[in-house]
This record gives C-alpha cells, sequence and structure tokens, in this order.
C-alpha cells in the first residue's frame, strides 16, 4: 500500500535521541526506508546536533531541517540565506580544506 503523500516529515521525537537511542535509531530508520522505498521525499525535524544530521544522510534521509542548519528566520532573510548557502555550495567541491560550521559539515553545503 502507498502513502498518500509525496513528502514524508519525521517529526523531532523521532529524532531527539536517535544517536543514543538504538529503539529510536530503528523507528527513525524504518520510517525513512519505508518512505525511500516508495519514493517519497523524507524530511526530518527538530534536527539538533552534527550527530543527528551525519545518522539521518547516512540513512539516506532527503532533507533535515532544526537548529544545526539555522535558527529560525524572518521571511525577509530567508533569500539572503539561500544566497549564501548557494554561494557555499559553489565553492565547498573545490576546496574541501574550507573550514565550515559543524551544521553546514553535516549535509554539505547544500
Amino acid at each position: 500500500k502507498l502513502l498518500p503523500a509525496n513528502i514524508l516529515k519525521l517529526d523531532r521525537t523521532f529524532i531527539v535521541d536517535v544517536v543514543e537511542n538504538p529503539q529510536a535509531a530503528i523507528i527513525a530508520t524504518a520510517i525513512i526506508e519505508m518512505a525511500n522505498a516508495q519514493g517519497k521525499v523524507v524530511v526530518a525535524e527538530g534536527v539538533e546536533t552534527v550527530q543527528q544530521a551525519q545518522f539521518l544522510r547516512r540513512y539516506n534521509c532527503a532533507r533535515a531541517q532544526g537548529f544545526v542548519f539555522s535558527a529560525a528566520l524572518p521571511p525577509e532573510q530567508v533569500p539572503e540565506f539561500v544566497r549564501e548557502r548557494e554561494r557555499e555550495a559553489a565553492v565547498v567541491p573545490m576546496l574541501p580544506e574550507l573550514k565550515l560550521t559543524p551544521a553546514r559539515r553535516a549535509f554539505g553545503a547544500a
């Protein structure tokens, strides 16, 4: 049976202790695998640590949001934030020695 949506949000309650708690990791990876198998995009919410972001990346979670990437921004600051990230994405592959903040290292500069 298919999920009736194209995007599946993985709530922060599944993320908060995913690195330390094996049961949380099992649940999170099962959700990600099920969604990926059906061609859905998974967005993890509430990612607060680099370790959580790395875990999600390792298990093919397509997208993530949370304080590890950026604090909440007012709408008028979003375009500049996106432009800055796009500039970084263009530079990072050519300059691997460039030091990035932990948030940007977690999922690359994208």
